[in-house]
């Protein structure tokens, strides 16, 4: 059964798609709404003005870096502060 909402007409309707939009719909609402991990204070103000935070990536090694799609840059930059010393997390 549809219903067209702006109509408010009932439909029958054999709905076999809704069998490949079900699962979809359950794997989606597992996905986490935040997708930006941990970022520490002095790595968000290191970070230059409007840069997109689900690019900033902390290594292993607790090092910041943004990643780009920018070949020239090596697709990954270092997250520096004011000194130029790169901002890396405490071990």
């Amino acid at each position: 059964m549809v219903i067209n909402l702006a109509t408010g007409k009932v439909f029958r309707k054999r709905l076999l798609h809704g069998w490949v939009l079900a699962p979809g719909l359950l794997l989606a609402g597992c996905m986490s709404a935040d997708p930006v991990g941990y970022i520490s204070p002095a790595a968000l103000a290191a970070l230059p003005e409007g840069t997109d935070l689900r690019t900033v990536v902390r290594r292993d090694d607790g090092c910041y870096f943004i990643q780009t799609e920018d070949e020239l840059s090596g697709y990954w930059i270092r997250v520096r502060d004011e000194s130029g010393t790169q901002v890396c997390d405490p071990q």
